[in-house]
């Protein structure tokens, strides 16, 4: 009884992921179709912004999307292949969410050969130019938050990146203590310290 049972209920969990992926696959392949232009133009901001900080040209983001079929049809057969290994991870283990970005310098790897320092470097300048992109196609400016995001850069290259920061509304910094960040306020910085619980302006 057990069995038949679940056998049911696998066969209604199977109709409505027929449904379900027959609405997916046209959306997935838009987005597909559509992330590619965007990650060109911001490879435009990326690639020079990452070389004038760390000196190292030509890093880009590659695109891997995680549907390797551009049709309907070969999506949707794809899916159903895959469909066993989704019940057992319990999940969707393919599609627009699944798809990835990797970092890339003359069409190989960036990161499995890059130091500790390149890659936070990376991550410091994704954001970086993810607030040129925003302005770019909003014409507004973003609100950033670098949580004691220098540490793990050298002095020369915490000047270069905070110098090509992009305009902003505001700019939210912490630093761990004995940081100096007075290398980094301008005219209008305002100084909050905060020990052992207390919170107080400078």
């Amino acid at each position: 009884l057990l069995r038949s049972r679940n056998l049911i209920l696998k066969e209604k969990k199977t109709d409505v992921l027929d449904i379900i992926d027959a609405q997916l696959v046209p959306l997935g392949l838009q987005i597909m179709e559509s992330r590619p232009k965007v990650i060109e133009s911001f490879n435009k901001i990326f690639t020079p912004l990452y070389e004038n900080i760390s000196g190292i040209d030509s890093v880009m983001i590659d695109y891997n999307p995680s549907w390797k079929g551009t049709s309907f049809d070969e999506v949707l057969t794809s899916l159903l292949e895959k469909r066993p290994l989704d019940f057992t991870m319990n999940t969707s283990m393919s599609g627009p969410h699944r798809d990835k970005i990797r970092f890339i310098r003359n069409k190989k790897p960036f990161v499995a050969t890059a130091s500790m320092g390149q890659q936070r470097l990376l991550s410091l300048v994704l954001r970086a130019a993810q607030a040129y992109f925003y302005t770019e196609t909003t014409g507004r400016l973003p609100v950033l938050l670098m949580d004691d995001v220098l540490l793990e850069l050298d002095p020369e290259k915490r000047q270069k990146f905070t110098a090509l920061l992009p305009q902003y509304d505001q700019l939210i910094c912490t630093f761990l203590p004995g940081e100096p960040y007075q290398n980094y306020r301008r005219d209008k910085t305002l100084v909050y310290i905060v020990s052992d619980g207390d919170f107080r302006a400078e």
